[in-house]
């Protein structure tokens, strides 16, 4: 892990975990990088609706 990234640590249902698991085997991908994508866009979306607001 490189210095300019930061660990998180979430609590999620047994099930979700799964099923988050098996969706990123399907994709091809990690949990990690299905969250940092979400994330990534749900920042966006707050950015555009403040400045929607302004």
């Amino acid at each position: 892990m490189s210095t300019d990234t930061r660990r998180i640590t979430i609590i999620i249902s047994k099930d979700t975990h799964l099923a988050l698991k098996l969706e990123a085997v399907k994709q091809e991908t990690t949990v990690s990088d299905i969250v940092r994508t979400l994330i990534d866009r749900w920042l966006q979306e707050q950015q555009g609706q403040e400045k929607q607001s302004s």
